[in-house]
């Protein structure tokens, strides 16, 4: 695989959604969210993942709390304080990743990266609160969002199937 290099990024990104979801993307490919998207596989993944886009699964159904981190190597965040952890392949075309809410598909994020394949982490935190946390959480966060955060690392990596690597239901 030739090394490709781009300028490492790191930015806190509020996403304002619906759906319980929003997208990382190849702009530049046609890319399908329809029917057979969300199929039971993704669900229990809490991804999605088509030709030319990824969708990441909310635990609540308004917007989200992110940070992004476009990274030249895999990420090393502990798994331990994560409540999930998935990832899988975005094969990028014309040298263009962009994040987009749901269901507008309005760009949030933008980088410009050299065309290949890059794997994309989601680490989930607070997702998995009991009923009276979430009650306690209501009074410090907006309901509509609730309290849980992402972490997004995306970096050059070979082709390969989504993964499960910390699973909030084990």
């Amino acid at each position: 695989m030739k090394k490709i290099t781009f300028k490492p990024q790191i930015c806190s990104k509020w996403i304002p959604t619906a759906y319980s979801q929003f997208y990382i993307v190849d702009p530049d490919v046609e890319f399908d969210t329809s029917d057979n998207f969300w199929i039971d596989e993704a669900f229990q993944r809490h991804l999605a993942v088509n030709n030319g886009v990824i969708g990441v699964d909310l635990a609540h159904y308004g917007s989200a709390s992110c940070i992004f981190q476009l990274s030249e190597t895999p990420p090393n965040l502990p798994i331990e304080p994560w409540d999930h952890i998935v990832e899988a392949s975005l094969h990028v075309s014309k040298n263009n990743i962009h994040v987009l809410n749901c269901p507008d598909c309005n760009k949030y994020l933008s980088w410009k990266v050299p065309s290949g394949d890059y794997r994309v982490r989601v680490y989930t935190a607070l997702s998995n609160l009991s009923k009276k946390e979430q009650k306690i959480c209501e009074t410090q966060f907006n309901p509509d969002t609730g309290p849980e955060f992402y972490w997004i690392v995306i970096w050059p990596k070979p082709f390969s199937p989504p993964s499960i690597i910390k699973d909030t239901k084990k």
